[in-house]
C-alpha cells in the first residue's frame, strides 16, 4: 500500500514539473523611443545654416518579451533636416520617412496568430536645440533637448489592435508617439580643417502617451519609457556618418549642403 502511494505521489510530482505555464507575449509600437541624432553646424564652420539629407538602416528589437526570444524590425529610412548655429546656441528641425518589416521569432507556425513578417511604415517629425561653449578645436554642447512625433502605419500596427483581448497576449496599440530627451555632446573639428568633424552624444529619452499594455483581462503594467541613448557623428568634407544605439540600432550615410 505504501509502495503504491509512493509511485502515485512520484507520478503526480513529475506531471506537475512537466506542466509549463503559458508564456505571455508583449508587443510594443515599432517606433517606441524614436529620437534620432540631428547634425548641426559647428561654431567654426563658414556657414551657420546647413541642410542634411541621408539614408539609412534601423534595427528595432523587442527586449520585453519576458521569454529571452527577441522579435526584430528591419527598416529603411530617409531623413532630411535643416540646422542653424548662432552664438552659444544651435537648433535643427526635420522629417524622416521609414518603411520595412517586423519579423516574428516567437510565435510557432501552428499558432493561429502566426506570422512571418508584418509591414511597418510611417514618418517622424523632429527637432533639437542645445547650448554650447567653444574652444580651439571643439564645441561642447552642454545641454540639449530633443523632440519627436512619430506616426506608424502597416499591418503590424493592425495586428497589435487585433490581438487585444486574446489570452496570453498583451500589446500597446498606440501608433502616434511623442518623445522628448535631454543630452550632452562633444564634437571636435580637425586641426587643419573644420570639414572634418567627430562627435559623441549621450542622453536619455522618454516616450509620452498611453503606453498601457492591453490584453486578456485586467493588466496594469506599463512599458518602460526611459531609454539611454548614444550617438557617434563623423563628417568628412560634405559627407557624414551617424551611428546610434538605444532600443535598437541605426546607421545613416548622408550629404550636407
Amino acid at each position: 500500500m505504501v509502495k503504491n502511494l509512493f509511485f502515485i505521489f512520484l507520478a503526480f510530482l513529475l506531471s506537475s514539473c512537466s506542466t509549463t505555464a503559458p508564456v505571455i507575449k508583449y508587443y510594443d509600437p515599432a517606433m517606441l523611443g524614436a529620437l534620432t541624432y540631428m547634425p548641426k553646424p559647428l561654431s567654426f564652420d563658414s556657414l551657420n545654416v546647413s541642410n542634411y539629407i541621408s539614408g539609412g538602416y534601423i534595427q528595432i528589437t523587442a527586449p520585453y518579451t519576458k521569454t529571452g526570444i527577441q522579435d526584430v524590425g528591419n527598416l529603411a529610412q530617409i531623413a532630411f533636416s535643416r540646422a542653424h548655429t548662432f552664438k552659444n546656441i544651435n537648433f535643427a528641425y526635420g522629417i524622416d520617412g521609414f518603411a520595412g518589416g517586423y519579423h516574428n521569432s516567437f510565435l510557432e507556425p501552428g499558432n493561429i496568430d502566426y506570422f512571418k513578417n508584418k509591414s511597418v511604415f510611417g514618418f517622424q517629425l523632429k527637432s533639437s536645440v542645445n547650448t554650447f561653449i567653444t574652444s580651439e578645436f571643439y564645441d561642447f554642447r552642454i545641454i540639449g533637448a530633443d523632440f519627436s512625433y512619430s506616426k506608424e502605419y502597416g499591418s503590424f500596427s493592425t495586428f497589435r489592435k487585433d490581438i487585444i483581448g486574446r489570452e496570453d497576449f498583451y500589446s500597446i496599440p498606440e501608433t502616434g508617439l511623442f518623445s522628448a530627451g535631454l543630452s550632452s555632446e562633444i564634437i571636435f573639428r580637425g586641426r587643419k580643417s573644420s570639414n572634418k568633424q567627430y562627435g559623441l552624444k549621450l542622453g536619455f529619452q522618454n516616450t509620452f502617451g498611453n503606453l498601457l499594455y492591453q490584453g486578456f483581462g485586467v493588466h496594469s503594467e506599463k512599458q518602460r519609457r526611459l531609454e539611454a541613448t548614444i550617438a557617434v557623428y563623423i563628417q568628412l568634407n560634405k559627407y557624414f556618418l551617424i551611428m546610434e544605439g538605444s532600443r535598437g540600432g541605426r546607421i545613416n550615410l548622408g550629404y550636407r549642403f
